[in-house]
This record gives C-alpha cells, sequence and structure tokens, in this order.
C-alpha cells in the first residue's frame, strides 16, 4: 500500500471513530471499554426513575382530589335542611359523584357540585347520571352561558321540568347570548331554525312566574301563545336550571310582557314573591 492510500485508510478510520464515538460511548460505562449491558442497566434505572416520578403525580394527584371533595364538603354543609335525605342518596351515585366532583379544581364549579349534592340530598333521585356527566364536562365559559340564558327562563308550573325559555328577536339587546357555546354543552336546541317557537299552555288564564314573579296572563282562545324563536332547553337543561346563579333582567321582562301583549296576551297582575 503506498503512502497515499495508507493515509486515506486512516482517515476514514478517524472518521468512522469519530462518527461512532457517541454511540460507543452510550454503551459503555464511562471508560471507553464496550460493554454491551450498559444501555439494559441504564434503561432500567431511566424507566425506574420515571416510574417513580409517575406514581408521586399519582398520589399528589390523589391527594388534591381529596382536598377538592373536602372544599366542596365544606361549601355542603350549610345547605343542607334538618329534612335532608342523607341515608337514602344511593351508593352507586354518591360514587359517580363523587369521581367527578373530586376532578374540580375551580371554586365556582366545586359550588355547583355542592348544589348538586345538596339537591340530591334533600331529593333522591333529583339529578341523574347523566346530569352529572354534563357538570363534568363543563367549563367555566359553559356555566358562565348558561347562566346568562336562565335570565330568559320562565317557570310555566312548579315542577323542575317546567321551565321555557322565552326569547324574541328583540332579547339580544338585552341578553346576548353565547349561541355557540351553549350549542355545545347540549342544554339547549333550536339555535338558527327561522321559525317562531310556542309555549305549552294549557288554560286561557295561568300564572307564569319569571324568577320571584308571578305573572297573571289571560291567553287567545286558540292557545297559541309564541315565545320567540324556538330555542328550548333539553331534558338536561331542564334538569341543570336549578344550579344556575342567574339574575332577573328587567328590561328584557318588559318586553316579553310587550311582546305578547301584541299578539293579543293580556297582563292581568304580577305578585312579587311567589
Amino acid at each position: 500500500m503506498d503512502k497515499e492510500s495508507a493515509k486515506a485508510t486512516r482517515a476514514v478510520a478517524d472518521a468512522s471513530k469519530a462518527l461512532f464515538k457517541p454511540f460507543i460511548k452510550s454503551f459503555s460505562d464511562g471508560t471507553g471499554r464496550f460493554d454491551p449491558s450498559y444501555m439494559e442497566r441504564k434503561s432500567k434505572a431511566r424507566n425506574e426513575k420515571r416510574l417513580m416520578d409517575a406514581l408521586t403525580k399519582a398520589a399528589v394527584k390523589e391527594i388534591k382530589k381529596q382536598d377538592n371533595l373536602d372544599q366542596i364538603g365544606r361549601a355542603v354543609l350549610p345547605m343542607l335542611s334538618p329534612s335532608a335525605k342523607l341515608d337514602e342518596m344511593g351508593v352507586d351515585w354518591l360514587i359517580f359523584w363523587g369521581e367527578r366532583a373530586s376532578l374540580a379544581f375551580d371554586e365556582d364549579i366545586q359550588f355547583k357540585w355542592a348544589k348538586i349534592f345538596a339537591g340530591e340530598a334533600e331529593s333522591p333521585g333529583s339529578f341523574s347520571k347523566w346530569a352529572l356527566n354534563a357538570v363534568s364536562c363543563m367549563t367555566k365559559e359553559d356555566i358562565d352561558a348558561f347562566n346568562k340564558l336562565a335570565s330568559c327562563v320562565w317557570m310555566f308550573g312548579s315542577g323542575p321540568m317546567d321551565c321555557e325559555v322565552v326569547y324574541w328577536p328583540s332579547s339580544r339587546k338585552f341578553v346576548p347570548l353565547q349561541e355557540y357555546v351553549l350549542d355545545r354543552t347540549g342544554l339547549v336546541s333550536g339555535f338558527g331554525s327561522p321559525l317562531e317557537g310556542y309555549l305549552n299552555v294549557q288554560c286561557r288564564q295561568a300564572y307564569i312566574q319569571y324568577f320571584n314573579e308571578k305573572h297573571a296572563f289571560r291567553f287567545p282562545e286558540s292557545l297559541e301563545v309564541p315565545k320567540g324563536t324556538t330555542i328550548s332547553l333539553t331534558l338536561l337543561g331542564k334538569e341543570l336550571h336549578r344550579l344556575c346563579d342567574a339574575t332577573p333582567n328587567r328590561e328584557y321582562k318588559a318586553d316579553c310582557i310587550s311582546q305578547w301583549k301584541a299578539k293579543g296576551v293580556e297582563h292581568i297582575h304580577t305578585t312579587v314573591g311567589g
């Protein structure tokens, strides 16, 4: 081999060593000697550390979940009346509630879980597991949008399912709804329909309640009483409506009465505190 060929061979060998040096080092024990078991030991140690980190995170998460339940429990206590039927609450419902409530880190959402527990304790069967699932998926934005919608809800009876959304095109001036947020919750339906919605009225003269006011109305003989748009609460929406922290909107209420009057509905009188 001439000098030039030998020189080229050495250059290739040196380049190969430089290229594979990091690879060989990863399989060595730090001395530069090749050790096939080193990578296995290193991988095992790394996996053990990752496992301990994961277990630590899981333990911290469980502690935090318990803290969340403790917070909710403190909020529940003042809501319970002496007639609360705590012994009648189903074990499976309590487990289902606890699993979902423990994941609520926001105070406002924790308060919703407290209200659900108190409501179920007062009347077992008030909140279905479907409702609990819906609440567990709700964000603060969802709750705020639902609270705003609740300002447009009238009660046409005493039961939790007797609530109706009344929303005219003019209502948007007083209570602008976040329709895209409400639509994704599955608690409200009927957005975007060009049709006019109608109320389920059973008799010509009846009371309709708006927050703490009872309004006596006399309806047309046809009992076809419009409510503006076709926006409606779903069954889940009606179930969860009682959780809302809504406030009455006086301008909206006056506009509703005016809209009904224009369509032949007579407003007789108002009783406050009913």
